[in-house]
């Protein structure tokens, strides 16, 4: 039976899984064959991208990672496609099939060196907003149409969760500060504003000799649109503005969180 990943088939070339640790730190490549017709598609599913308005955009995580026999998970984080078999067809070139040689790295480097864990869980809800409160933006931020009603929508999106164990200290004026706020660059492998922060929760183990240590964990939502975007009835995600301009979520520096 073919191995799949979101029912299509591929296979794996030589060459895949090399797995490199050098003074960069753990790399590794995969080598995929897939038919070309699927190509597209197979490498969103490895990098977790939106394909939006005939667009390729929001890089994420892979959704099918590389686990390693010592349990380091692996991501995609480049994909490069080339054609493989006979050249197809004139003005739209295409060929046999695809081959995908793949980087991946280590999901914790997304945590800028730190060592921690980090986890994610893949849900859904319905959000709603307060009524009379937004409207609709154009492309300079400006507000041009109120929203009636109360602003709705189902949602799906990745809770994150970063686990930090015996820190010396806490700068718990940060995570006041940047708590409900959105990513002002990217942060954790999304694009700005696809993240944001709910908070965090702490433990404190001391003893006599004043050797405090804080257990942190920051919590946080994570999605492939920016969190001030909403979907009108046309299908396409719009900015949404209070009357004086204002984004529902403030963009800031979330690495911050990472240098408490």
């Amino acid at each position: 039976m073919a191995r799949e990943i979101a029912g299509i088939p591929y296979e794996e070339l030589i060459g895949s899984g090399k797995i490199s640790i050098n003074s960069q730190g753990l790399s590794g490549v995969r080598i995929f064959k897939v038919a070309w017709e699927d190509h597209l598609e197979f490498a969103k599913e490895l990098r977790d991208p939106v394909w939006t308005d005939g667009g390729w955009l929001f890089p994420k995580p892979s959704r099918a990672p590389w686990i390693l026999q010592d349990g380091t998970v692996m991501i995609a984080d480049d994909v490069d496609i080339s054609g493989m078999g006979q050249i197809k067809g004139d003005d739209d070139i295409a060929w046999d099939f695809a081959r995908l040689d793949v980087s991946y790295v280590p999901e914790s480097s997304l945590l800028g060196g730190l060592e921690g864990e980090i986890t994610r869980e893949y849900t859904a809800e319905y959000i709603v907003h307060p009524p009379d409160t937004w409207w609709w933006a154009d492309a300079n931020g400006v507000h041009q149409t109120k929203i009636p009603g109360t602003v709705g929508q189902k949602v799906c999106y990745t809770e994150i969760t970063l686990t930090f164990k015996s820190l010396t200290s806490i700068n718990e004026a940060v995570i006041r500060e940047l708590q409900g706020t959105c990513n002002d660059q990217a942060f954790l492998g999304y694009e700005r504003g696809e993240v944001l922060f709910l908070g965090a929760s702490s433990s404190l183990a001391f003893g006599p000799d004043e050797d405090n240590r804080h257990d942190l964990i920051l919590k946080f939502k994570a999605r492939a649109i920016d969190w001030n975007f909403k979907k009108k009835k046309d299908g396409l995600w719009y900015l949404v503005v209070d009357q004086d301009d204002v984004e529902m979520y403030f963009y800031k520096d979330l690495e911050e969180l990472l240098n408490l």
